[in-house]
């Protein structure tokens, strides 16, 4: 698992986005974009040690759940982040119509 304790407000949380793409499940703050990126279920409020512990021994305590989040985790970032979807919203972009709106 990827522990991603944000206080800030990141935008573009790469450290979570590269554990998705490796299969990694994500254990985040609800903070900035996290809950938007890896999903508010895989989410924890910020600055509360206690839950995010929790979250951290459930996870470890369930093999089986860390692989099929991990699983989903790569077909999230494939789906939301992936070259297929840049370059159709790309392309969308300079026709002037939103291909995922």
């Amino acid at each position: 698992m990827v522990v991603v304790p944000s206080l800030g407000g990141d935008v573009m949380p790469f450290a979570a986005l590269e554990a998705m793409a490796a299969g990694l499940p994500v254990i985040a703050s609800r903070s900035g974009s996290l809950p938007e990126i890896v999903g508010e279920e895989h989410c924890v409020p910020r600055r509360d040690p206690h839950a995010l512990a929790a979250a951290m021994r459930d996870l470890w305590a369930d093999p089986d759940r860390r692989r099929a989040e991990g699983d989903a985790l790569i077909a999230r970032v494939r789906d939301r982040f992936g070259e297929r979807r840049y370059v159709d919203d790309l392309r969308a972009l300079y026709a002037g119509t939103h291909a995922h709106a």
